[in-house]
């Protein structure tokens, strides 16, 4: 028959149960985090360091098998997994010693510890470098090159602050940076981490960061330049095409074309001079660059083809006009140069006004 779970009296001061602890299990109850199972016979429990730990008064032959495969167990799961999937696996093996030692036969090792080995299996390969591990404290880079991390059951004021950051940085990076950079994120942030749990001084937490901050932040402005020239020039490149297509089809106003299209050319151009010092905040997502490397491209060829029209009208550039090449230039400066035809309109507006 099965041995009931025994409890100390219901009425004992606190101190009374230190003093059972002590007496029955030679343990000193403040070492008891979180208790699994108990009998007059034995205690497992987890300690504050979510370690496993136990005392047994008497192991009886028919489970010192599975006593010796608990133990090995436990020293494979401290050695192997996270903390938090050790503790779970802790749990596993400590109900399989639990009912061996509840029982009055031996019970077969591979079916008393199944699920232990599943889960143990399934979890052993978590880890690829463990960052710091440390009675307070563990960090972890799993294979997924992400960072989990284990603290005491109650962290600190700076303790949570450093988690706070860490999450906030793991976040931006995630959402600006692709699958591509994770595993040299994930290094950074480990060492940021570990640096910040033994910080206090919240201003020395938010600096650990600083370093990860950074490196996403030239990361993503090394994208953003990646993409806006492959955007300016692919859609340059279209704009010219169709203007080439379009003289051809319509030769009668193939310079109306060559003027849009030196446009184009000035605004692309200006994009890719640009690129030194682009915005990370001014996109959202490439639809951004899209959209603006495409309105900055019309923008230019229609300023190309209003120098044209300007100049046959004599509103602005007079000494230019029947001369095509300075035309051209004209029209490549106008698409450079987002002031220079707005210039050349305010100043017509003026003598229109005079």
């Amino acid at each position: 028959m099965m041995n009931e779970e025994t409890n100390p009296p219901q009425n004992n001061t606190i101190e009374d149960d230190a003093a059972y602890y002590r007496r029955n299990y030679h343990v000193d109850i403040s070492k008891v985090a979180t208790e699994l199972h108990r009998t007059d016979k034995f205690i497992i429990y987890l300690n504050p360091r979510d370690e496993l730990s136990w005392f047994i008064n008497h192991i009886p032959d028919h489970a010192k098998k599975s006593y010796a495969e608990f133990c090995r167990l436990n020293s494979l799961i401290s050695i192997n997994l996270t903390k938090h999937n050790a503790i779970n696996a802790y749990r596993l093996i400590a109900s399989a010693l639990n009912s061996s030692l509840r029982a009055q036969e031996e019970q077969t090792i591979a079916q008393l510890y199944k699920d232990a080995y599943e889960y143990y299996e399934k979890n052993k390969g978590e880890i690829k470098k463990i960052v710091i591990r440390s009675a307070q404290y563990c960090i972890y880079i799993t294979r997924k090159n992400t960072v989990t991390w284990w603290h005491g059951r109650t962290p600190s004021e700076h303790v949570k602050l450093a988690q706070a950051e860490f999450e906030n940085t793991n976040s931006m990076a995630e959402q600006c940076l692709n699958e591509s950079y994770s595993e040299a994120i994930a290094s950074k942030l480990g060492a940021a981490l570990s640096m910040a749990f033994s910080k206090e001084n919240p201003q020395e937490i938010k600096a650990c960061f600083d370093e990860v901050r950074t490196f996403v932040a030239a990361k993503v402005q090394s994208h953003l330049k990646l993409w806006l020239f492959i955007t300016n020039a692919s859609v340059s490149a279209m704009f010219i095409a169709i203007a080439f297509f379009l003289s051809w089809w319509l030769p009668d106003l193939t310079t109306y074309f060559l003027c849009a299209g030196a446009g184009v050319v000035g605004s692309m151009v200006s994009s890719l001079q640009r690129n030194k010092t682009v915005e990370s905040d001014g996109y959202v997502s490439n639809y951004g660059l899209y959209c603006e490397s495409i309105s900055r491209l019309i923008i230019g060829a229609s300023f190309g083809v209003l120098v044209l029209l300007g100049v046959m009208s004599d509103l602005f550039l007079p000494l230019i006009k029947g001369n095509m090449q300075a035309i051209i230039c004209m029209s490549f400066i106008a698409g450079f140069s987002e002031r220079f035809v707005p210039d050349l309109i305010d100043n017509v507006a003026k003598k229109q006004k005079e």
